[in-house]
């Protein structure tokens, strides 16, 4: 995770955005008297939106569960 103030993300807002998928897929922008903030790529917000929403219920996360174990309990050849 790379962290920049607000000040160096502005100034160079364009390579910032250029390394979040060459370099650093997650940085932090530091602000004075605000709350921090993040950017991603698009691709990993989603993904991340994706798993929260699957787990966001038990319903999900029993299902999940029960998925996995059934897949780890599946013989594997060599």
């Amino acid at each position: 995770m790379r962290v920049v103030s607000f000040s160096t993300a502005c100034a160079n807002l364009e390579d910032l955005l250029d390394r979040l998928t060459t370099e650093c897929p997650v940085t932090v922008i530091r602000r004075q008297n605000h709350e921090d903030a993040v950017i991603m790529p698009l691709s990993k917000y989603r993904s991340m939106a994706g798993t929260m929403h699957l787990l966001s219920n038990k319903a999900n996360r029993d299902h999940l569960a029960k998925s996995i174990a059934q897949f780890k309990a599946m013989p594997r050849g060599k």
